[in-house]
């Protein structure tokens, strides 16, 4: 199989995944919360859009795309209730792309580093799209408190988190795939 037919089948089966989880984190969420449902978000593709950049880069932006659509459908009362939202929360969610500022070699580093770190690794883009979200809100005339998409996110947080600590544990999972298949390649050969 050539790297391109790996890499496209990565990405969609983890897009799929990503789809199917949140799909699935709706129904029972609304299902469990008949009343109040409109204050919960609970999105576990954030980290598989943020474990999509981490294994392939660039590419990701195509999944955060496509799952930022998935979110429109899903959350659709949520999101455009209001203008300022649908805009505040679509740019949040492309955030996540701020995962590139990374360069491949700090990447592997941190990659490679303790659960701490790469805790750090997640929090950050997680953050920036938080960030993003109520800044652009403020902007855009929203008079609440931040403490509202704060509460909003803190199950989801927590939920993404416990998945990115499952996922270090797994070997090669959270690798930049193409110095992981680079290397493999180089110890086939010997």
């Amino acid at each position: 199989m050539t790297l391109k037919k790996y890499r496209y089948l990565d990405v969609t089966i983890m897009t799929v995944l990503a789809i199917v989880v949140d799909v699935v984190s709706y129904l029972v969420t609304s299902y469990m919360l008949k009343q109040n449902f409109e204050n919960v978000y609970i999105a576990p593709s954030i980290v598989v859009i943020i474990f999509i950049y981490v294994r392939w880069g660039k590419i990701g932006v195509i999944s955060n795309f496509l799952m930022l659509m998935i979110q429109f459908i899903l959350y659709r009362n949520q999101i455009f209730s209001t203008t300022w939202f649908a805009i505040a929360f679509s740019v949040g969610y492309l955030s996540l792309a701020s995962t590139l500022i990374w360069n491949r070699k700090q990447k592997n580093n941190i990659l490679r580093s303790n659960l701490k770190t790469l805790i750090l690794y997640y929090f950050v883009p997680y953050s920036i799209m938080v960030i993003s979200e109520i800044g652009i809100s403020y902007v855009l005339g929203f008079k609440g408190t931040a403490t509202s998409f704060i509460i909003r996110h803190i199950i989801n947080f927590i939920l993404c988190l416990v998945i990115v600590v499952i996922a270090k544990v797994q070997k090669n999972f959270m690798v930049d795939m193409y110095g992981y298949l680079e290397k493999l390649q180089k110890e086939k050969d010997e």
